[in-house]
C-alpha cells in the first residue's frame, strides 16, 4: 500500500533485478533498498533510477556480522547456523520426492545422493537466508512497513520464498532460466572433467604399489607428527608403508605447494605419495607422469536416466555421479580400497564415499573439533565418512546426525602423541615470559559475517584481557591465534595490540598453524576460550584447567548444566573477576577451569595412543579387504577385534536418534 514503507532486500544489485526491484519501490512512498553485495554499474543505475522516482528512496549496502545481531536471548548468527542445514535438508527433501529420483538412484548410492544434494542447497540459499533472517529480524522489531526478499528464479530461490512466506516476508523474482544456465554449464563441466580431472597425475619416481589394497592418506595437515598431523595413526598401526599411498593436492589450508622435504620424508618411511596436479608439489621434486587415467561417467545415460527431474536437480546429481566415476577410477588404478581423510565435510569427499562403496572400500576420518552445538553439528551433519574416530563418548549423544557414518569408534583426542613436545614448547615459553606471573592462555574462533562469531566479539575478548595485562604487571598472556596475523585483521586492536607486546608479557607464535592448543596452555595457570572452544577441551584433556568464555551466548549447551561460572562463563567481566580471585586465592581450592569430573566423558584414555588405536582399526579394515572381505564385513571383523582390546562400548553405531548430551 502507497505510504507505508518499504524495505527490498537483495543479494546482489545486477542488471536482471533492477527493473523489478524499481516497479516494487514504486509501492511504497519511503523505500529502502539493502543489498550485500553490487556491481558498480548497476548499484549505479538503481541509485538513479530511485532518485529520480518521486519518492524518498536510500539505496544502501548492508552486510552486517549476525553475531551481533540481537534474536530470542541469542543472536541471528547462532539462529543462521541452525536454519541452514535443517532448511537445506527440507528443501531437498522436497526435491527428491519427484518420480524421476527414482531413475538415477539405481546409478548413485541414495545417502549420498541426499546429502550432496543438501550440501548444494545449503550454498545456493546461503546468503538468501541471511536476507530472509534481516529481514525477519526488521518485520519483527516494531518499526512497521513492509518487507519484500527479492531472490533469483530458480528452483531453489523458491524453495526458500515457501520458507519466507512461512515466517511472514513476502518474496518476488528477477531473471529467468537461470536453471538452464546451470544445467548447461554443469553438463559442458561434467564432460570437461574426463579429459582434466587428473591429466597431471604424478608419482614419486620407482613407484611400486605393495602387496594388497592400499590406503590412501590426503595430504591436508601435513606430516610432522610434533604438529597436527595427517599421519597421526602410522606409529605402531602395524601396516605396511608400502601400502600407504600419499595424495597431494592444493586444497590445503596454506595453499602451498608440498616441499621436497615433504615428499622425501613420505619415501623415507617406505609410503609412496601421488600428485594430482602439478601445482601440488614443489617443481624441485622429481616425478613420473601417470597417464591413461581416464574416467567412465556415461553422462548421456545418467542424464537420460532422469529425464523429467527438473534441471537444477538433475544438474546437481549429475556433478556427483561424474565426480564419483573419477575417483573410482583413480581407486582402481592404483588398488586403493581406504581411504583417510581428516577433514572431510567437503562435497568432493561425499564423490569419493561414493566411489569407495562401488569398490567395496572404506572411508576414515577423524574428529577435529568439539562439540560446537547440541545437535547440527557442522562436522558431522556434511561428514562423508563409513568409520570417524571420535575423542569420547561424548560425542556418541549425536547418533543419527550423520547419514553416511556408520561407526563411531572412540580412539581419543587423535594428536595426543604430539603432547610431550608440545609441552616442551610451552614450558620454555613460561620460563622466558611467565616466570613468577599469573599466566593465562587465550584462544579465539573463526569469525565470520555470518557467523555466531564475529569480529566485534574477538576484539572485545582480546581488548579485555589486554586491558588487564596493561594495568597489572603480574599478568602475562599467551595468544593462540588461528593463523599468524588473525589478530592483526581485526580493525581498531591494533594500537592494544603493539602496546601490550611492548610490555614483553604478551607472547603471540610466528606460525600458529598447526600448533596444539597446549603449546599455549601447558605454560599457563588456565587457558580461556571464545565461545564453545575447542581448543579449550584439548588443553583440559591434556591437563590443563581451562573455560569458555561464551559470549555468543550458546545458552542451551550441556556445559552449562557441568559448571556455570566454573567451567563455563557467559559475560567476560565476569570471567575476569573469578580469575582474579582464583588467582588471588592461591590457585588451590576453586573449581574454575576443573574438568576432572568429565574428562572420561571426552576422552577416556588420555594416553598419547590415540594414533595407535586408530592405526590399528584401519590395520583390521585393510587385512580382511585383503582377504576378499566385502566393506560390510572388513568393518564388522574390525569393530570385533578393536572390542576385544578397548571394549565393546568403544564401538559405537551411527544409526538411531540424536540424544541430548
Amino acid at each position: 500500500m502507497a505510504g507505508k514503507g518499504l524495505t527490498i532486500w537483495i543479494e546482489e544489485v545486477c542488471l536482471s533485478c533492477i527493473t523489478g526491484v524499481f516497479v516494487s519501490s514504486l509501492s511504497g512512498d519511503t523505500v529502502t533498498v539493502k543489498y550485500l553485495k553490487g556491481r558498480p554499474g548497476a548499484v549505479l543505475f538503481l541509485g538513479l533510477l530511485l532518485r529520480f522516482s518521486g519518492r524518498k528512496a536510500v539505496l544502501e549496502k548492508s552486510d552486517p556480522y549476525l553475531g551481533d545481531m540481537p534474536c530470542d536471548g541469542s543472536t541471528l548468527g547462532m539462529k543462521f547456523q541452525f536454519d541452514l542445514p535443517e532448511l537445506s535438508k527440507e528443501i531437498a527433501a522436497g526435491m527428491r520426492r519427484s518420480g524421476p529420483y527414482a531413475g538415477i538412484i539405481g546409478m548413485l548410492p541414495s545417502e549420498n545422493l541426499d546429502l550432496f544434494t543438501e550440501m548444494k542447497v545449503s550454498e545456493e540459499i546461503f546468503y538468501g537466508l541471511k536476507l530472509m533472517l534481516m529481514a525477519g529480524s526488521e518485520q519483527s522489531s516494531g518499526k512497521g512497513g513492509r518487507n519484500i526478499l527479492f531472490l533469483r528464479s530458480s528452483k531453489t530461490g523458491k524453495a526458500l520464498a515457501c520458507a519466507a512466506a512461512k515466517r511472514g516476508i513476502s518474496a518476488r523474482f528477477y531473471g529467468c532460466l537461470f536453471d538452464l544456465r546451470f544445467f548447461v554449464v554443469t553438463v559442458l563441466k561434467c564432460a570437461a572433467k574426463g579429459l582434466t580431472f587428473f591429466k597431471d597425475l604424478s608419482v614419486n619416481e620407482g613407484f611400486a604399489a605393495g602387496q594388497g589394497p592400499l590406503v590412501a592418506v590426503h595430504y591436508a595437515e601435513g606430516l610432522d607428527t610434533r604438529k597436527r598431523s595427517d599421519i597421526f595413526w602410522i606409529k605402531g598401526s602395524g601396516i605396511d608403508p608400502a601400502r600407504i599411498l600419499v595424495y597431494i593436492d592444493t586444497s590445503k589450508s596454506s595453499k602451498a605447494p608440498v616441499e621436497k622435504s615433504d615428499c622425501g620424508y613420505i619415501r623415507g618411511l617406505g609410503a609412496s605419495w601421488v600428485s594430482l596436479n602439478d601445482a601440488a608439489i614443489s617443481r624441485e621434486v622429481p616425478r613420473t607422469r601417470i597417464g591413461g587415467l581416464r574416467p567412465k561417467a556415461g553422462i548421456w545415460k545418467f542424464i537420460a536416466a532422469g529425464s523429467g527431474a527438473d534441471l537444477w536437480y538433475l544438474a546437481t546429481a549429475l556433478s556427483l555421479y561424474t565426480e564419483a566415476a573419477a575417483w573410482e577410477a583413480f581407486y582402481r588404478k592404483f588398488n586403493i580400497k581406504a581411504v583417510i581423510d581428516i577433514g572431510a565435510q567437503t562435497s568432493s569427499g561425499i564423490a569419493q564415499n561414493a566411489a569407495l562403496k562401488r569398490l567395496g572400500g572404506v572411508k576414515f576420518g577423524a574428529q577435529r573439533s568439539s562439540l560446537s552445538f547440541d545437535y547440527c553439528l557442522p562436522f558431522l551433519v556434511y561428514n562423508s565418512n563409513d568409520v570417524f574416530f571420535i575423542w569420547g563418548e561424548l560425542t556418541s549423544t549425536h547418533r543419527g546426525t550423520s547419514s553416511l557414518i556408520k561407526e563411531f569408534v572412540v580412539s581419543g583426542y587423535p594428536f595426543d602423541n604430539a603432547f610431550s613436545h608440545a609441552k616442551i614448547e610451552s614450558k620454555e615459553l613460561a620460563k622466558n615470559h611467565g616466570q613468577g606471573k599469573f599466566t593465562i592462555a587465550l584462544f579465539d574462533n573463526v569469525y565470520s559475517k555470518e557467523l555466531h562469531y564475529s569480529a566485534v566479539m574477538i576484539k572485545e575478548f582480546y581488548g579485555k584481557f589486554l586491558d588487564w595485562l596493561l594495568k597489572d604487571e603480574g599478568i602475562v598472556v599467551i595468544a593462540k591465534e588461528k593463523k599468524a596475523g588473525y589478530l592483526d585483521r581485526i580493525g581498531g586492536l591494533g594500537p592494544k595490540l603493539r602496546e601490550a607486546a611492548a610490555t614483553g608479557r604478551f607472547v603471540r607464535f610466528e606460525d600458529p598453524l598447526g600448533k596444539l592448543p597446549v603449546t599455549a596452555s601447558e605454560g599457563a595457570d588456565i587457558s580461556v576460550g571464545v565461545g564453545i572452544s575447542s581448543a579449550v577441551i584439548e588443553a583440559a584433556i591434556a591437563g590443563g584447567r581451562a573455560v569458555h568464555c561464551d559470549i555468543a551466548g550458546h545458552g542451551f549447551h550441556p556445559y552449562y548444566k557441568w559448571g556455570k561460572d566454573e567451567l563455563i562463563f557467559d559475560d567476560i567481566d565476569r570471567l575476569i573477576t573469578a580469575l582474579k580471585g582464583y588467582r588471588d586465592s592461591g590457585k588451590g581450592s576453586s573449581d574454575i577451569g576443573n574438568w576432572s569430573r568429565y574428562l572420561d566423558r571426552m576422552d577416556p584414555y588420555r594416553d598419547g595412543q590415540a594414533g595407535k588405536r586408530a592405526g590399528n582399526y584401519i590395520r583390521f579394515v585393510l587385512d580382511a579387504l585383503g582377504n576378499g572381505d566385502s566393506r560390510e564385513g572388513a568393518i564388522d571383523s574390525a569393530n570385533i577385534s578393536y572390542a576385544e582390546k578397548w571394549g565393546n562400548e568403544k564401538i559405537i553405531e551411527m544409526r538411531g536418534e540424536y540424544e541430548a548430551a
